[in-house]
């Protein structure tokens, strides 16, 4: 592996509509991004032709700079399969490596799908790409502490109601570290790393608060 490639998705702008309404069309998009054999999905934007996504950074392993990312951005329905509505292909030879380039955003031009070219729209996906060596890639780490709760007819929405094996409140590491206080739950900085930035709450995965929800953890 020479390079890893550093995504960040941060909006797309006039996407066809999937979903016809009496009081007006919308999507509910998401982006499946495709390099080799590994993939990667965002979060879903519920309602919304013109989505923003927050912090949605990830990671790829590049195993050859030929290679082409592809990004598939569809459509969710609860009752019926997903819409594709459309394609994005990015040579990863156009992509910039280094950590010292400039980030700014790129906007894409999306192919749509047949089904939607009628609509005339000129969709776009604005994202900020790099390529790095591995020992750029590890210059800037970024952890999550997950909040946890479960819900009981009696108490509703609680952390008293998890139960004595659960993820205590607060947790980290795919669960494996977990803990009643934040602070004892956040992951081991390695040394010589230092902040720069604060914690802060992600809400633009799961609900309009950030709850996402499951039968267990």
């Amino acid at each position: 592996m020479s390079h890893i490639l550093k995504v960040e998705l941060l909006k797309a702008a006039d996407l066809p509509i999937a979903d016809i309404a009496l009081l007006g069309g919308k999507s509910d998009p998401y982006v499946i991004f495709a390099l080799g054999d590994q993939e990667h999905r965002s979060p879903c934007v519920a309602a919304n032709l013109n989505p923003i996504w927050s912090n949605e950074t990830f990671q790829l392993r590049v195993p050859d700079l030929k290679d082409t990312l592809r990004l598939e951005i569809w459509d969710h329905d609860n009752l019926r399969p997903d819409d594709l509505l459309g394609l994005v292909h990015i040579p990863l030879s156009t992509i910039p490596r280094g950590l010292d380039n400039t980030n700014e955003p790129v906007s894409y031009p999306m192919e749509l799908d047949s089904q939607f070219r009628n609509q005339h729209v000129k969709s776009q996906i604005f994202l900020i790409l790099q390529l790095l060596t591995p020992e750029e890639a590890v210059a800037k780490l970024e952890f999550e502490v997950w909040e946890n709760e479960r819900w009981s007819l009696r108490h509703g929405w609680s952390k008293d109601n998890l139960g004595s094996s659960e993820r205590k409140p607060w947790s980290s590491r795919d669960g494996l570290e977990s803990s009643s206080l934040f602070e004892k739950a956040i992951p081991v900085i390695p040394v010589n790393y230092k902040a720069t930035d604060t914690w802060h709450y992600v809400k633009h995965i799961g609900d309009r608060d950030g709850w996402i929800y499951a039968p267990s953890f």
